[in-house]
């Protein structure tokens, strides 16, 4: 994406999103100078490589894929980055608009209603809030959640002071930014970092987000077969037996609950992960409590 750096004079080019794009985004180009784009290419290049080991060393929990995300102040202007995800893997082309020539954004201006990121289940940052200036983003450094394997559509976004929350991409290329019905296998490492390209023209410059997968993993087929195991949900009330652990997690991927065999527990309303180990294998459902 094109970006406009608030402390240089800079030209604005916006072009209204096509019918079929979502409501609240628009497709732009935004310019910054041939000058600053060359010294923030020059200033990634000299960077030194990230020490991935407090991420990678970890052990994953059974049935979950770990998601890292990595920015280093790509504009140089004090944005970060933010990583959204759904789990029902329905957002792209709804809440997520298709990339364009022309660029693309998530929302039209600042104006930015308190339950955007609803729709997503999971965000990187955990606590990732919709603003041009979040409280939780990655501006310099590198934050992870951990996830149940499965299929996601996801965005990464760049959120903009002054401007709006801006989608990266290079005009013409293709990246990580964008997921529809990716796989995250379980086991897995998937490392997205933000990055700069500069270009041979200011078209054709901007940042973009490259993705980097490690580890050995478990195919999502292993994972998601015969269901050796009872549950329920009774109000507000989730109900699980097997032969196996149990454990509950919240849709930021933390911990809540577990249980050997057995597990019976009140929850407030809202969406949770459910992961049994049994024999050796893992399965991994969403589930839903409505306040009843």
């Amino acid at each position: 994406m094109k970006k406009v750096n608030p402390f240089l004079a800079l030209a604005l080019f916006v072009a209204i999103c096509a019918p079929e794009q979502s409501a609240t985004a628009q497709s732009v180009k935004k310019q910054i100078s041939r000058e600053q784009s060359k010294a923030l290419a020059l200033k990634q290049q000299r960077a030194k490589p990230s020490d991935l080991a407090p991420f990678r060393d970890v052990p994953i929990p059974s049935g979950m894929a770990r998601i890292i995300l990595e920015a280093h102040d790509v504009w140089g202007d004090g944005s970060g980055y933010q990583l959204l995800m759904d789990a029902d893997h329905t957002a792209y082309g709804n809440e997520i608009p298709p990339n364009t020539p022309l660029g693309q954004t998530l929302t039209e201006d600042c104006n930015i209603p308190a339950d955007l990121y609803v729709p997503f289940e999971f965000k990187v940052p955990a606590d990732a809030d919709p603003s041009c200036t979040p409280e939780h983003q990655v501006v310099d450094g590198m934050s992870s959640v951990d996830i149940p394997a499965g299929a996601y559509d996801y965005v990464v976004v760049n959120p903009t002071p002054g401007l709006c929350i801006v989608i990266p991409g290079v005009f013409g290329q293709e990246d990580a930014t964008y997921g529809n019905d990716f796989t995250f296998e379980a086991g897995k490492t998937y490392h997205f970092q933000a990055l700069y390209y500069d270009g041979p023209s200011w078209q054709t410059s901007g940042d973009y987000v490259t993705l980097t997968i490690t580890g050995e993993g478990t195919d999502l087929s292993e994972v998601t077969t015969v269901k050796p195991y009872t549950m329920a949900i009774v109000g507000n009330k989730i109900m699980a037996t097997c032969n196996g652990h149990i454990a509950l997690y919240d849709m930021n991927g933390r911990y809540v609950v577990g249980g050997i065999d057995k597990l019976e527990y009140t929850v407030p309303m809202g969406s949770y992960v459910i992961r049994l180990s049994i024999n050796g294998r893992t399965y991994v459902e969403k589930i839903a409590v409505s306040d009843q």
